[in-house]
C-alpha cells in the first residue's frame, strides 16, 4: 500500500514499510506535483478556477481588483464552510445509526463526525509506464518474438520530472 500523507506545508509519499518514496518539499527523494496531490486531495486551485470564469472588465486595474476579490472570497468561503462539509448521504447514516444504536452504550456522535473529515492519508498508485526493449533479428518469426522482447515498467513522469499519482480506487 503506497500512502500519501498531506502535511501543513508539503506531501510526502510512503511505502507499504514506511520508507519515504518521495516529497513535495526540494529534498533527495523523488519530486511529487503538488497540483497532482492538491487534485487527489479535492483542493481547488483558486487561480486556475477564476482564469476558467468569464469576466468583462474595461481596464486591467479592475481586472486584478477582480481577481483579487475573487481569491480573497472564495477562500474565506472555504473557511468558514471548513466544519460544515457533510452530505445528505452523512446526515442520513449518522440519523440511522444513532436510531439504531440510541439504547446502545457504544455510540459515540463525536467518533462518528471525527470519521467523516477530510483525510490526511490516502492510498495512491504511481502511474507506471512500459517501455519496450525489441532486440529482433531480420527474419524472425513471431513465435520467437517474446524471446526477443522485454518490457520494462517504470513510472511515468510529469514535465517537470515529478511522479504522477492517481488515487487507488
Amino acid at each position: 500500500m503506497i500512502t500519501l500523507v498531506k502535511r501543513q506545508d508539503r506531501y510526502d509519499l510512503y511505502n507499504t514499510d514506511g520508507a519515504k518514496i518521495a516529497s513535495s518539499a526540494k529534498n533527495p527523494f523523488g519530486k511529487l506535483s503538488k497540483e497532482n496531490c492538491d487534485s487527489i486531495f479535492g483542493v481547488v486551485d483558486v487561480e486556475k478556477l477564476f482564469l476558467e470564469t468569464p469576466h468583462t472588465v474595461d481596464n486591467e486595474e479592475d481586472y486584478w481588483k477582480i481577481r483579487a476579490g475573487y481569491i480573497t472570497g472564495f477562500n474565506k468561503a472555504m473557511e468558514l464552510q471548513k466544519d460544515k462539509l457533510f452530505t445528505e448521504n452523512d446526515i442520513a447514516r449518522a440519523f440511522i445509526q444513532g436510531v439504531y444504536t440510541k439504547d446502545k452504550i457504544h455510540y459515540n456522535k463525536e467518533k462518528y463526525i471525527q470519521s467523516l473529515k477530510q483525510s490526511t492519508e490516502i492510498e495512491v498508485e504511481i502511474v507506471m509506464g512500459d517501455i519496450l526493449d525489441t532486440k529482433l533479428s531480420v527474419g524472425a518469426i513471431s513465435i520467437q518474438y517474446a524471446n526477443y522482447v522485454t518490457i520494462t515498467r517504470t513510472p511515468k513522469l510529469d514535465e517537470n520530472g515529478c511522479l504522477i499519482l492517481k488515487k487507488k480506487i
